[in-house]
């Protein structure tokens, strides 16, 4: 997996193309091509999110085929998914002092070492 490209809106890091609140939307815009053909299709947040470079990067991957299909690299793809949540629980629980939450993100730090274990063992 490529290292997707910083978002220069947020410094604390753009929320991954696969995950957050708002889901991707797609839809035929007007424009047309000479034979009056649709020839455009528009992708966005459906609440109106910003998009970054990076999310562009996630969804050529997907159209050309080029994403992750292989069993170790979805298993990699996954224990990473749960290692930026384990560091955003992480992150949250120092500023609230929360014990439950520091404990949280040990176990989501826990499955993503499972995640990456399994990963290995299915290389070989």
């Amino acid at each position: 997996m490529t290292q997707p490209t910083l978002c220069p809106h947020c410094p604390d890091g753009h929320t991954p193309a696969d995950r957050g609140s708002q889901p991707w939307a797609v839809w035929v815009s007007d424009h047309r091509d000479g034979d009056g053909q649709p020839a455009i299709l528009m992708v966005a947040r459906t609440g109106g999110a910003h998009v970054a470079e990076s999310d562009a990067e996630w969804m050529r991957a997907r159209l050309n085929d080029r994403a992750p299909t292989n069993r170790a690299a979805i298993l990699r793809e996954a224990a990473e998914v749960f290692r930026a949540d384990a560091t955003e629980t992480e992150r949250a629980a120092r500023r609230s002092y929360d014990p439950d939450m520091a404990r949280t993100a040990k176990q989501l730090h826990a499955v993503a070492a499972r995640l990456d274990r399994m990963a290995e063992e299915a290389r070989t």
